[in-house]
């Protein structure tokens, strides 16, 4: 699960803003992913389309400059399995 804080700061910087879910799915913003369970928000933006692998999309991203957690402000960062953007761990639930 990510970090309520990560969340609260993407809210309140950009409320409007599209985010793409750990679901491949672009949402329109923060609070309209919040309504599904089991999503989290892998990185700020529209979701990119058509790469046929996770490890293409990841360099497409991370060369984009997309992520928002970085090991400068986590001390435990994590990539989780399903996205392309670290997770600061101690937002992970157990």
């Amino acid at each position: 699960m990510q970090s309520f804080s990560y969340v609260l700061l993407i809210s309140y910087l950009h409320p409007c803003i599209q985010v793409c879910g750990s679901d491949g799915l672009t949402y329109p913003s923060v609070c309209e992913l919040q309504n599904q369970a089991a999503v989290r928000v892998d990185y700020p933006g529209p979701c990119i389309a058509n790469i046929n692998s996770l490890e293409a999309l990841c360099q497409q991203v991370l060369s984009e400059e997309r992520c928002t957690v970085s090991e400068e402000n986590c001390k435990n960062v994590v990539f989780p399995e399903d996205g392309c953007c670290p997770v600061c761990g101690m937002c992970l639930a157990g």
